[in-house]
């Protein structure tokens, strides 16, 4: 099975999976009241940051519909717990790599969200702003699936440390939630003071969710962020491909 069959079968399966639609719906619905809520009482009091009332609240709605669509599906939870258990043989027997088996059911999922989403976001720009901005709207649409990907890759790469110390996924749980806020979906980074927005701006959780939002409301540059996306992953990829190789000649030396 190729990468693009593994990626159009996943596509196909997550409108068919119970709850596949259900689950961020009623997520989106709920974090919607709360930071329209949050951040409409807050652009009362003026500008926030350099952003005006309207630009705060397309931002909070437009980072939350992203969040969903690169959040992890790579079931890093299951990796982690195969090696430790010591049955990772299913995963070895598979006839195509189990990492870019995994990698295509990412961006299968990652694009069957986004076709949901996509009517979402143009309504929230169209409430917010009074307009759609659809060449930011269709620059962000391509980055997301790369977005996607590095979070994938930073989550297997993660629970691929089962291989080399125990209880490993402690960390994925860690980085789920600290990249609420390093990646812009609480917060815009640039409300940060500027040194660490700085930083922050810089570091792969940026490139899931704070600038491609940026790019869709015409603040940041799409060239940019594709650069350093595909630069992360290229990064990334070689990292988990690493990690992976030496760890399963590792748990065959040990002999799981």
């Amino acid at each position: 099975m190729t990468g693009l069959k593994v990626a159009e079968y996943s596509f196909r399966c997550w409108f068919r999976v119970r709850g596949g639609v259900l689950g961020p719906s009623v997520f989106l619905a709920i974090m919607f009241t709360v930071e329209g809520s949050f951040w409409s009482q807050l652009s009362g009091l003026g500008t926030v940051g350099n952003y005006s009332s309207s630009e705060i609240l397309a931002y909070a709605f437009i980072s939350l519909v992203v969040s969903q669509v690169v959040a992890c599906t790579g079931e890093p939870d299951g990796t982690s717990q195969k090696i430790e258990s010591g049955q990772l043989d299913s995963l070895l027997i598979r006839p195509y790599g189990y990492l870019p088996q995994m990698f295509w059911h990412q961006v299968g999922i990652s694009l069957a969200r986004l076709l949901w989403l996509v009517p979402l976001v143009a309504a929230v720009e169209a409430f917010c702003l009074g307009q759609i901005r659809v060449p930011g709207l269709l620059s962000m649409l391509v980055t997301l699936p790369l977005g996607a990907g590095i979070n994938f890759l930073i989550n297997q790469i993660l629970a691929t440390g089962t291989f080399y110390f125990r209880d490993s996924y402690s960390l994925v749980v860690f980085k789920e939630t600290l990249f609420w806020i390093a990646s812009g979906a609480l917060i815009p980074l640039d409300l940060f003071p500027s040194p660490v927005a700085a930083v922050l701006s810089i570091l792969p959780s940026a490139y899931l969710g704070f600038l491609p939002v940026k790019v869709a409301l015409g603040q940041a540059s799409f060239s940019s962020l594709v650069t350093g996306q595909l630069l992360y992953l290229g990064v990334l990829g070689a990292i988990a491909q690493w990690s992976w190789f030496f760890g399963v000649r590792r748990y065959q030396a040990y002999g799981g």
